[in-house]
């Protein structure tokens, strides 16, 4: 033992070292391990690697035990990731690195390439362009449309009365009717048998802020309903509408965009009671297909990656108002909910090489609700009246987060993580209907939705004709 301490120019003590004893291990003991061909430090990149079938002698154990602990390190790539979507982008780069995958080696080219980026911020935003940052806007314009459809059954179904999406018995538009519409207009008509039929087209635009997961975007959507109603006695009415919407996505950042478009069916009823409460329900249920374009500017990628996402929204809503007359001016409470059940069938990308993302299906519910007060004033105008309207409440929204599978190429797998559409905005607007005789009536609206995440402003036009 002494001719191996002087070897090593320790004490024999010292090669009794338990790296207990309040020093460290003497460097000379170190430098022989290390540089003995039986040991080696590197990282074990699959956990299904690590062999724990192995023995080693301790000299001293005090209480009888001791406690071997593995922790984990995470490679670089991995370690440059700053927000929980860019860590499923990154851990599915990482897999590049487990050789029994035999990934191609162009993928460990592009992980350098992020890393010889000079700030983490770089280096975090190469992780975002890469993966797909926009999964969520695919459930949240499945929602825009259908939440469009709800409010044109309930607008056109009201026309013959004037009565709107939070008023079923009035004889005044509303600005609670609808949600951010650019442009709307209607007509409804009697049909043989009781029968009464509508057709009601309107146009929303808004934007999406960015949040932690996901990356925003500004939307578009069109939508035309036509139904048919049979009201059941003088308190209850109930109908059948067929819907087609259309809706497009320009994402930040010039990542991409999207375009859906959608069919849909839903049942309706309304009551009205003579207290003033008039109660509203829509059920249904939308299909139709999303196309994504994305576009990857990342390090040393460019690509352009091309897919098509079935999708389809089961949805309801309910909403309620309770007007008190005061002579020309009528004003009270008003609450809406709404829950949407959005589900997804995934899509492979193509264009993109070996950053072509698959992307497994995905369900998610959001649900929305209103409370408002609303006011309307008539004003007497010869032949007809001009009502003036109003409108101001909060809208909370809740959405499910997602943590969908994906994998880039044939074998990199991983989890793409996004935030869902959650938070509140003010609903507010004005507008102004008139009545043109017996026949028609008009009218002209402004609705904002005010929020820092979720904004939006509207200037809508409505015309009703009975036949």
């Amino acid at each position: 033992m002494q001719a191996l301490a002087d070897a090593l120019g320790v004490t024999v003590p010292d090669l009794a070292h338990t790296g207990s004893q309040g020093a460290p291990v003497p460097a000379q003991i170190v430098a022989l391990i290390e540089g003995n061909a039986a040991f080696e430090e590197a990282g074990i990149e699959d956990i299904s690697n690590l062999n724990l079938n192995f023995s080693f002698d301790v000299s001293d154990i005090v209480l009888g035990e001791f406690t071997l602990r593995i922790a984990p390190i995470f490679f670089p790539i991995v370690n440059a990731a700053g927000t929980d979507y860019q860590f499923g982008v990154a851990a599915a780069l990482d897999g590049a690195n487990i050789p029994y995958l035999a990934a191609d080696p162009a993928y460990q080219t592009v992980i350098s390439d992020i890393l010889a980026l000079p700030t983490a911020a770089e280096q975090q935003q190469a992780l975002e362009r890469l993966g797909y940052s926009f999964l969520a806007a695919h459930g949240n314009l499945e929602y825009e449309m259908a939440r469009q459809t709800v409010d044109n059954i309930l607008f056109g179904s009201g026309l013959a009365t004037g009565a709107s999406f939070l008023s079923a018995g009035t004889e005044r538009l509303s600005t609670s009717n609808g949600a951010d519409s650019m442009g709307e207009a209607a007509a409804r008509w009697s049909l043989p048998n009781g029968l009464e039929g509508f057709l009601a087209m309107s146009g929303t635009m808004g934007t999406v802020g960015n949040t932690t997961n996901s990356i925003g975007y500004s939307f578009r959507d069109y939508g035309a309903t036509a139904g048919v109603s049979m009201g059941f006695g003088d308190m209850f009415e109930a109908g059948l509408a067929v819907s087609y919407g259309t809706a497009q996505a320009t994402i930040n950042d010039n990542r991409g965009s999207l375009a859906a478009r959608n069919y849909g069916v839903a049942i309706f009823g309304k009551g009205r009671f003579d207290s003033g409460l008039n109660v509203n329900g829509v059920a249904g249920y939308q299909f139709g297909s999303i196309d994504s374009t994305r576009n990857i500017n990342a390090a040393s990628v460019s690509a352009t990656a091309l897919g098509t996402n079935r999708a389809s929204d089961l949805f309801a809503a309910l909403s309620a108002d309770w007007m008190f007359d005061m002579g020309a001016l009528s004003i009270g409470p008003s609450a809406s909910a709404e829950y949407h059940h959005v589900s997804t069938q995934g899509f492979t990308e193509t264009g993109a090489g070996l950053f072509n993302v698959t992307m497994d299906g995905f369900t998610t519910d959001l649900f929305t609700g209103t409370l408002a007060v609303k006011g309307e004033y008539d004003i007497p105008a010869g032949a007809g009246d001009v009502t003036l309207f109003g409108h101001a409440g909060y809208t909370v929204m809740r959405g499910s987060d997602l943590a969908v599978p994906f994998r880039f190429g044939p074998v990199l797998t991983g989890t793409t993580v996004a935030d869902g559409l959650s938070g509140g905005y003010f609903d507010v607007g004005a507008g102004v209907k008139a009545d043109l005789g017996d026949m028609a009536s008009i009218g002209v609206e402004y609705r904002g939705a005010l929020s820092g995440g979720y904004q939006s402003h509207m200037i809508r036009g409505g015309v009703q004709i009975s036949f």
